[in-house]
């Protein structure tokens, strides 16, 4: 073989071995690497969340395409997780409206023909917004809240304790249910509250001490009005780690009384001017001697003139003053009898030439007591 034929027969085994290379390398399943992992830790602020989570990839095979699919989990781990809806690109833009607590987030990267491959996991943890109630770490510092408006605060310490005011400006001198919920976002800190009444001495009995990580939800009495403030205070009684320890604290209303509050005192009392049946709910029962620190309800029954007047009241744990009939709306009635127990009979008198009033005062041996009265004005 002369030199020129030698080499020609070596560039064609060349080429055969570069086209068989080819043809294998383009036989072999695709793999892809992450070259760039989301960022490992993301804190934010609740309200003013912000920044992006973002992978990088790349795959052996020329004009593969990759295609990402972000997760969300519950738990540090990529082993599971949900598929975030929309979420396909290489970006994902931490969403705004988080509460405060820790978000777990990964992406998992696909090409056509290659095992997918999963990022590390990004935490992303959101704090709530700081605490902007202190000073109030006595009973006199107590910051005022608004009923129904949602707060998020903290406590710095085992030491620190926090003072609230709440005040329920609806109506004036009326009693419903209200129900104070505090969530804990703190998993090693034990809630604890009290409350406090309008004079800012302690309520007996109600406070409250959760264990480590859970919420408090408990309903209360209080009344309505601008010198009727209830107050609380929240700490904890034993140590904690995570410093400072977040919560969220709201006090809603329970809506329980009637419309026709108020009617605590005869000048308010609710009018009835025609028969039939009329319901009240007493919010508190009678505690103590002083009229203020329990519910009552009265009506006021306009007797037509020359008519007669009959009433059956009912009700389980009910009792009810009764007045003599005045003849004048602002006369001051007087009462008739005393703590009378409706015994489910008719009580009836007759209506002099004149147009009566007749009053009656409702009240309760224990709460949320539910009153009825019957009227009928017969000839």
């Amino acid at each position: 073989m002369n030199k020129r034929d030698f080499f020609l027969v070596t560039a064609a085994v060349m080429m055969m071995t570069v086209g068989l290379n080819s043809c294998k390398n383009d036989e072999i399943d695709p793999v892809i690497t992450i070259t760039l992992q989301p960022t490992e830790t993301t804190n934010t602020t609740e309200g003013n969340i912000s920044g992006s989570l973002t992978v990088a990839a790349s795959v052996t095979r020329k004009g593969t395409m990759l295609t990402y699919q972000w997760y969300s989990n519950t738990t540090n781990s990529n082993t599971s997780g949900t598929e975030i809806g929309g979420a396909t690109t290489t970006s994902y833009d931490i969403p705004t409206n988080l509460a405060a607590r820790t978000y777990y987030y990964f992406c998992e990267v696909r090409a056509l023909g290659a095992e997918s491959k999963r990022s590390s996991v990004a935490t992303v943890n959101v704090v709530p917004q700081l605490d902007m109630y202190e000073p109030n770490d006595v009973i006199t510092q107590a910051t005022p809240v608004a009923v129904g408006t949602k707060i998020t605060a903290s406590l710095h310490n085992k030491d620190d304790i926090d003072f609230y005011k709440f005040v329920d400006l609806s109506k004036e001198n009326v009693w419903d249910v209200y129900e104070v919920k505090l969530g804990n976002n703190t998993t090693d800190m034990s809630p604890a509250i009290n409350f406090y009444d309008a004079s800012q001495i302690e309520i007996e009995g109600l406070g409250v001490i959760a264990d480590k990580g859970e919420d408090i939800t408990k309903q209360f009495f209080m009344k309505s009005g601008t010198t009727n403030a209830q107050y609380l205070k929240v700490y904890t009684i034993f140590p904690f780690t995570t410093m400072p320890a977040y919560y969220t604290l709201e006090v809603v209303k329970k809506n329980l009384n009637e419309a026709s509050e108020p009617n605590d005192t005869w000048n308010t009392a609710q009018a009835i001017t025609t028969e039939g049946t009329y319901q009240g709910t007493i919010i508190k029962k009678v505690s103590g001697s002083n009229p203020a620190d329990y519910d009552v309800d009265f009506v006021r029954v306009t007797v037509p003139a020359n008519k007669n007047f009959k009433y059956k009241i009912s009700g389980s744990n009910i009792k009810y003053d009764d007045y003599y009939p005045t003849s004048s709306e602002t006369e001051v009635p007087r009462v008739w009898d005393y703590d009378n127990d409706p015994y489910g009979g008719y009580w009836t008198f007759y209506s002099a030439a004149y147009t009566q009033y007749f009053y009656l005062a409702f009240k309760a041996t224990v709460d949320l007591a539910q009153w009825q009265i019957e009227v009928q004005f017969p000839d």
